[in-house]
């Protein structure tokens, strides 16, 4: 009953009583009106004329006397929510089901019927910010959970001012649209309106937690680590302008292709990790650099170039040729290849939120190895990169990361707790870390409808964590260990009825708003500079088939092998910024491996 369904439930309980009592007030009349309807259905058939059948009348009551014409508009009464309008079918429709992507809601949707669709997963609401090839300041809504991502639609913004308050407004909208008990968490960026937006969020609805996305908040550290340590953006920099002189001249880039199957990366700023990624592949291709700068061609280019072009040249040479570059980018690759990893991880849709704790916790470790190593110049600015990567971490979500970290099986089994963890230190179980657990109450007081469900819930999650009747199993403690955490929910769960629905829902949610984001990939394939003239509802009708269609065909084999592999990604475009696929399969599939491109 958590998550707002017991208040729900009981609105809809009072509304059909009241129906029922309205129905047996009104007998007779009704008696009359089905005998009247039944003579003209009959009359009808005689005369060879059909009426349109209208299902959604028999989920209302009509509060004026019967007309032989059902049309226009007359007042009516919702036998789910108990309240009254006055409109045509179509809005009574609309009452029930909503509107279409993109358009104005003219009536309020039944809360009531609307909760009665269950979702066993639970959905996140996933929103982002865009502007448009026209300048038109765009905001969409996906739903996400385990399943994949769902566009719903975007909204221009243009005249609009983006505060907090007109943004929660924004998504309260498609909150009620799917239904407020079926959504755990808004997931969005880290901008201040949307903070503020979260904020409004959580005063309506308790149980909606604002998540800011994880994979923007690992970001932000490798520009905190650029600003605090200038040893790491010098070295930063430096690669850059190498690959932005190669980038830029024709003839010595074609030197440097003739020698190597690896190109140069130009990654943009707003790519995720991007120090990270140029200095990788900058290391990779090390050893062509050097033999490119010695070649007798490379002399003969930089003597016929301008004077300009042959400084930078030789400045360029000068660098490749000097050990403590490479020796400070190997360090800084070391340093900040656990942070990338757990980008890597976060970077998706799929449900993670049961492991991203436990991954900051290791990642914090891993750092702490590399850093604390005597032979490491840098060991001094320890401290200094801990309170950088803690201050980060305590702006996500904490508590309802640790409420699914705390769900999560498999980091009870013992095999795995007699591990030990990066940094040298003992694993503890959720239940033995006390901030874990100050999370874990805070987030089930959150959920829980009242005080009751609250200590139910207590109590359950002391059956879960004991390993108590069903759980005390040999076999169930086992799957634990290696069973998907969802599935094993969903198979032993009946121990904790009401915890399970919880599990369930909790570890269902991704943890970032990528999904949203990409979905501009999408976007800006539709609206292009070729199709300029579609105006944003067109525009937003032709993203809902093609992104949702894609969804759909992303649970075949086609999409994923053959022919038709990512049929909706250009692959051709060699610049990783421009090419979702390349920045797909280069940054998070092969970049740590030894793979060729």
């Amino acid at each position: 009953m958590a998550f707002g369904s017991k208040r729900k439930l009981a609105a809809r309980t009072d509304a059909e009583e009241a129906s029922v009592v309205e129905l047996d007030c009104s007998n007779s009349g009704d008696e009359q009106n089905t005998a009247d309807g039944t003579d003209e259905e009959e009359e009808s058939a005689e005369n060879g004329t059909a009426t349109t059948a209208k299902p959604l009348l028999d989920e209302v009551i009509l509060l004026d006397a019967r007309k032989k014409n059902t049309g226009g508009s007359r007042p009516w009464r919702c036998k789910h929510c108990d309240k009254k309008y006055t409109s045509s079918y179509t809005r009574i429709r609309e009452h029930f089901f909503g509107v279409g992507p993109g358009k104005t809601p003219q009536i309020s949707r039944c809360s009531v019927a609307n909760d009665r669709v269950k979702y066993s997963h639970g959905v996140s609401i996933v929103s982002d910010g865009w502007t448009n090839m026209k300048n038109q300041p765009l905001i969409n809504v996906m739903a996400s959970n385990s399943c994949g991502s769902m566009f719903l639609y975007a909204e221009d913004f243009s005249g609009q001012e983006k505060t907090g308050e007109a943004i929660a407004e924004f998504l309260l909208q498609a909150i009620e649209e799917i239904g407020p008990a079926n959504v755990l968490q808004v997931v969005t960026d880290n901008a201040s309106n949307c903070k503020v937006a979260g904020r409004e969020i959580q005063k309506v609805h308790k149980h909606i937690f604002w998540s800011p996305c994880v994979v923007h908040t690992l970001n932000l550290i490798f520009k905190d680590f650029a600003n605090q340590f200038a040893w790491m953006v010098d070295t930063y920099q430096t690669g850059k302008v190498i690959v932005k002189f190669f980038r830029n001249h024709q003839h010595f880039q074609a030197l440097f292709r003739k020698n190597s199957d690896l190109d140069l990366l130009k990654v943009s700023k707003t790519r995720f990790a991007s120090h990270y990624i140029l200095l990788k592949r900058l290391m990779d291709v090390r050893e062509t650099l050097t033999t490119t700068v010695v070649t007798s061609k490379w002399k003969e280019l930089v003597r016929d170039a301008d004077v300009q072009t042959r400084a930078a040249a030789n400045a360029i040479a000068r660098n490749i040729m000097d050990e403590a570059f490479w020796d400070e980018i190997n360090i800084i690759l070391d340093i900040t290849r656990p942070l990338y990893m757990v980008i890597k991880f976060s970077d998706g849709e799929s449900p993670k939120s049961g492991d991203i704790y436990e991954k900051m916790d290791n990642m914090l470790g891993e750092i702490q190895d590399v850093m604390t190593n005597e032979d490491n110049p840098h060991k001094d600015d320890w401290p200094e990169v801990n309170n950088i990567i803690l201050d980060r971490w305590g702006k996500m979500n904490w508590n309802f990361h640790c409420l699914a970290f705390a769900l999560s099986p498999k980091y009870y089994d013992q095999a795995y707790l007699a591990t030990l963890a990066p940094g040298g230190g003992k694993r503890k179980a959720p239940n033995d870390d006390k901030e874990v657990m100050q999370g874990v109450m805070q987030a089930l007081n959150r959920i829980a409808e009242d005080q009751k469900e609250y200590a139910l819930l207590r109590e359950e999650f002391n059956t879960f964590i004991m390993k108590k009747g069903l759980y005390a199993l040999s076999a169930v403690q086992a799957d634990a260990a290696t069973m998907n955490a969802i599935d094993w929910w969903f198979t032993y769960g009946s121990e904790t009825p009401n915890l399970s629905e919880v599990a369930k829902k909790v570890l269902s949610q991704p943890i970032s708003s990528s999904s949203a984001e990409r979905n501009w990939s999408t976007y800006s394939f539709i609206h292009s500079v070729k199709r300029n003239k579609l105006n944003t509802k067109t525009a937003d009708k032709l993203v809902y088939i093609h992104a949702n269609e894609r969804l759909r065909r992303r649970f075949t084999e086609g999409y994923n092998s053959g022919p038709h592999y990512k049929w909706d990604i250009d692959p051709d475009n060699s610049l990783l910024e421009e090419s979702s696929l390349k920045l797909e399969q280069l940054r998070w599939s092969s970049l740590e491996d030894n793979r060729t491109h």
